[in-house]
């Protein structure tokens, strides 16, 4: 069984190698689907879901409120990261450009392993940059 929440937050990024409008400085409002994956609870307060969306959406929120209202780095844009600490923005380093394939990857494994002790466990999560363009990332890539 699986089910799936959406989130959306807004943040800005570039992409510094890209040969096209992309190396600018620019924002987009992203939407997440997460999708989970297990069994139904057979009793308790969470009878007949896999997880309550309300405490998924406690788990998935930690993790997105960073990214919200924030600049998404590469941490070798340097200069620029420089700047945005000297200016005291809200600044989120990745570990190289922040590609929507990048990101829904690093949102996985960040979900994965908060929720390696629950009775579901995360099965995709897809990252939408534009409302016509998606990454996904799931168990099975």
């Amino acid at each position: 069984m699986l089910a799936t929440k959406e989130f959306t937050f807004d943040c800005a990024h570039r992409l510094p190698n890209h040969e096209g409008l992309c190396k600018n400085i620019h924002g987009h409002t992203y939407k997440v689907e997460v999708t989970v994956s297990g069994g139904l609870q057979g009793e308790g307060p969470e009878d007949g879901m896999i997880v309550d969306f309300k405490r998924l959406k406690v788990i998935c929120n930690k993790l997105f409120n960073q990214y919200d209202h924030a600049y998404v780095s590469s941490i070798k844009d340097t200069e620029v990261n420089a700047f945005m600490q000297k200016m005291h923005f809200k600044l989120v380093i990745f570990p190289g450009s922040p590609t929507a394939e990048r990101m829904a990857k690093a949102f996985y494994n960040v979900l994965q392993e908060w929720t390696k002790d629950e009775k579901f466990c995360i099965a995709e999560v897809k990252v939408w940059e534009t409302p016509t363009s998606y990454s996904t990332y799931n168990e099975s890539i």
